[in-house]
C-alpha cells in the first residue's frame, strides 16, 4: 500500500483501497427517522453479508428518539459512515443525500426497519454481472407482520431479466418492487436524476418506471430482505387517513403531461398506468375504511380514482368490498373476508377479473386455515 494510500484512509477509515477489491464495490444506505428499536437488527444484516465488498452509511433523518445515541456505538467501526440531518427532511430528500454520499457501482436503499438475509449482496451483484444492461435488480421478501407472522412474498415464479416491453407494463400497473429488495446500478442515477421531493411515498415507484423504461431489470426468485408491514405510524401507512397517495400521483400525472420526466409512456403504456392508479387508490380507500373507519378520506380515494381511470362509480363498492376482503385476508380474518369477496361477486361478478383476487378467494373456500397452510 502507498503512503497515499495509507493516508486516504486514515482520513476516510470506511474506504476499501482499490487494490483489494476483486469484485465491484456495493454501497448500503440506511435512512432512519424514529426507528431506534430496529435500527439495530438492520446495520448488523449489512455487517452479515456473505459479499464482502461493501460500504454502508446510516443517515439520521432528524430523528427526535434514541437514534443519535444508538449510532454513537458505530462511530468507529471501519464499514461505516453516519451522516445526521439537522432537520427532519423525508424520505425522498434523505434518498438524495444518501445518494450523494455513495461510492459503490451498485446502491442499496435498507429503511431502518427493514433487513436483509446474509445472501442479498451476493444474489444482487451477481445478477448484474450477466448484462452490464441491467439497471435494477429486486427480489422477493419475507413480509413481517406486527404479531411476528412472517410471510413470503416471492411474486415470480422464477428469477429473470427482462425488457421494457415485457416488464415495464407489469410495473405501471403495480409497484411489485418491495424498496428494501432493491438494487440499481449507479449509473442510472447518474442518467436518470435524482429522487423527486415533491413526491412522498411513490417517490420510489416513478424512479424504478424510470430505470424500466431505460434499462433491463433483473429478478431472483428468493426473499433475500424483510420488509415489515404495518398499519401503524408509517409513511405508507399514514397515507390511508391523509390523502398523501393522491397528492403524489397528480404530482406524477402533472409531470408526465410536462414532459419534464427522462421517459414517455405509449398510449397504451399510459392506460395500463391508469388502470393500475385506480386500483392502487381503491387499496387505499379499502384500508381507509377497513382499519381506520374514515368514510371521509374513503370517499376521496374513491373519487379521484374514478377521476384518473373515468371508471363510472357504479363500481365503487364493489372494488371496496375487495379491497377490504384483502385487508381481512392479510389479518387472517378469514370469514369476515369471505364476506367481504362475496358482496363484491353479488355486486357485479365480471367487475371481479383480477387474477390475484381469484387465488386469495379460492384458498379462503378451500379452507386454508383448516389445513394450516399458513406460512411460517
Amino acid at each position: 500500500m502507498t503512503i497515499l494510500h495509507r493516508l486516504h484512509q486514515h482520513i476516510h477509515p470506511n474506504i476499501i483501497p482499490k487494490e483489494n477489491l476483486t469484485r465491484p464495490l456495493v454501497s448500503v444506505f440506511i435512512p432512519s427517522y424514529n426507528m431506534a428499536a430496529f435500527l439495530p437488527q438492520a446495520i448488523a444484516s449489512v455487517l452479515a453479508q456473505s459479499y464482502p465488498h461493501y460500504e454502508l452509511i446510516v443517515i439520521n433523518d432528524g430523528s427526535t428518539d434514541e437514534t443519535a445515541t444508538v449510532l454513537q456505538s458505530y462511530s468507529h467501526h471501519s464499514r461505516i459512515t453516519i451522516q445526521h440531518n439537522p432537520i427532519n427532511l423525508g424520505m425522498a430528500a434523505t434518498w438524495n443525500v444518501g445518494l450523494q454520499l455513495c461510492r459503490g457501482e451498485f446502491i442499496a436503499k435498507l429503511d431502518a426497519d427493514d433487513y436483509y438475509e446474509p445472501d442479498y449482496l451476493s444474489h444482487m451483484v451477481a445478477t448484474f454481472e450477466q448484462d452490464n444492461d441491467i439497471g435494477l435488480v429486486f427480489s422477493g421478501v419475507n413480509l413481517i407482520y406486527p404479531n411476528a407472522r412472517v410471510e413470503p412474498e416471492v411474486p415470480f415464479l422464477q428469477s429473470w431479466v427482462r425488457s421494457r416491453a415485457e416488464f415495464l407494463p407489469v410495473l405501471l400497473r403495480l409497484c411489485v418492487i418491495r424498496s428494501p429488495s432493491v438494487c440499481v446500478r449507479r449509473g442510472c442515477y447518474e442518467l436518470l436524476g435524482h429522487f423527486t421531493p415533491s413526491m412522498q411515498i411513490h417517490t420510489d415507484w416513478e424512479m424504478w418506471v424510470r430505470i424500466a423504461a431505460r434499462y433491463l431489470v433483473g429478478f431472483v426468485n428468493q426473499p433475500l430482505a424483510n420488509y415489515r408491514v404495518s398499519y401503524g405510524a408509517n409513511c405508507t401507512a399514514q397515507a390511508a387517513v391523509d390523502g398523501r397517495s393522491m397528492a403524489d400521483l397528480r404530482v406524477w400525472l402533472n409531470l408526465l403531461a410536462q414532459d419534464a420526466l427522462p421517459y414517455r409512456l405509449t398510449a397504451t403504456e399510459e392506460t395500463i398506468f391508469r388502470r393500475g392508479m385506480y386500483e392502487l387508490e381503491m387499496h387505499f380507500a379499502g384500508v381507509a375504511t377497513y382499519y381506520h373507519h374514515d368514510e371521509p378520506m374513503q370517499q376521496a380515494y374513491a373519487t379521484f380514482a374514478e377521476e384518473v381511470l373515468g371508471e363510472a362509480a357504479e363500481n365503487r363498492y364493489v372494488y371496496l368490498n375487495l379491497q377490504q376482503g384483502i385487508c381481512a385476508f392479510r389479518e387472517q380474518q378469514f370469514i369476515e373476508a369471505r364476506h367481504f369477496f362475496w358482496q363484491a361477486i353479488k355486486l357485479n361478478p365480471t367487475a371481479c377479473t383480477a387474477p390475484w383476487i381469484w387465488s386469495k378467494l379460492l384458498l379462503t373456500f378451500i379452507g386454508r386455515t383448516k389445513w394450516g397452510l399458513w406460512y411460517k
